[in-house]
This record gives structure tokens, sequence and C-alpha cells, in this order.
């Protein structure tokens, strides 16, 4: 459990609507290995079919999946997100967080050493080829994804503004209430995955 002041805001962190999209389908597939039974999985594919709806779709989730996985099996120690079901804690980014989306934010973008350097550390001085592989082909296809509505995206208010009043996708998946903790602290709640919840998904 974080401190929220002591975070990173998600509207400041320079990501793109999509960026932003991904990092939320990201927290649900953690929630999936931090509590099975909890189905949340289910809100990935959700949010696969709502921010991405199309022909890419399906290869997009599947991208998704696949740089969590490659990540996982990448590291030895838990990996540390923010609860995505409260409205509160979804605003701010953990430090593992920031290296993921920042390795994908630097792929799109064609920073190779800064991504290579964030995977690196993301990774844990492992070799970071495969992940950055995968990490790669989701950047272009959300690249070929966009194409067709580049010009109508480029005139649509970024979603990172929405965070600014509440988390972007809460009318999408049900409105979001705030945590225990955050109603009685007014602090952000976050999760650690530990190894084992990773190697036993």
């Amino acid at each position: 459990m974080n401190n929220s002041k002591a975070q990173t805001r998600v509207d400041q962190a320079g990501l793109d609507q999509d960026e932003i999209a991904l990092l939320e389908m990201m927290r649900y597939l953690f929630r999936t290995y931090a509590s099975p039974m909890e189905q949340e999985r289910m809100r990935c594919v959700q949010l696969a079919h709502t921010y991405f709806a199309g022909a890419h779709e399906a290869e997009i989730l599947n991208n998704v999946i696949g740089v969590v996985n490659a990540m996982r099996c990448s590291r030895q120690s838990g990996f540390q997100f923010s609860n995505p079901n409260c409205s509160n804690c979804a605003q701010y980014l953990c430090s593992d967080e920031r290296l993921l989306i920042g390795t994908l934010s630097a792929v799109r973008r064609g920073q190779k050493s800064l991504a290579h350097a964030n995977a690196l550390l993301l990774c844990e001085g492992n070799d970071p080829v495969h992940f950055l592989e995968v990490t790669g082909r989701l950047g272009r296809n959300i690249a070929r994804f966009r194409a067709p509505f580049s010009e109508k995206c480029a005139q649509t208010k970024p979603m990172a503004q929405k965070f600014k009043t509440a988390c972007p996708s809460a009318s999408l998946i049900g409105q979001r209430s705030v945590c225990c903790r955050c109603k009685r602290f007014g602090i952000g709640l976050s999760f650690a995955l530990s190894p084992k919840a990773w190697g036993n998904a």
C-alpha cells in the first residue's frame, strides 16, 4: 500500500489514450493473477472490445496478454500495480507500472535506447529481447488499428484529460467506487504480486 501523493499521476505521465487503455487492461490481468477467483480477466476482454473494437481487437488483446506473460517470465520479483477498481487508486502509477508502460510508450515512439533501458530494469537485468519483441508487436497492431482514424483521433480530446475528474472508463465497465482505504485514509491502494503468484498463474 502506497501513499498516492508519492505516486505519479496517470494524467501527468505523458501517455496517450491508447496507452491509458492498455494500462487499464493490464491492471485487470494483474488482478487475475492476484485473485484468480474474481475472474477479472473478463474485464480486460470487455475493455479490449470497448477501446479497440474492430478487425484488430483480438490481436491487440492477445498482444497485451503476451506482453504481461513475457514480463512475468523475465522477472524473479513480484509486480506492484494500482487497484483498477478504485476511482482514486487508478489515477496513480506504481513504479513497476511506470517501467512497463514507459517501455511500451518508448517502443511506439521509436525511442529504442529508452525502451531498452526501461525493459532492462523491468526484467531485473535479465535478457529483455523477447519482452521487447512482443511489446513491439503490440505497438505495431495499435498503429494498424489507429491508422484509418488518425485524423479523427487527432481532433479528439485526449482520454488522459478525463483522469482529472474520474477514471477513464468508469462508465464503460460500471461506475467505480472508492476503496475502503481511500475512504479512510485518503491514500491510494496498490497490490504487490508475489513471485509465487506469478509462477502459479
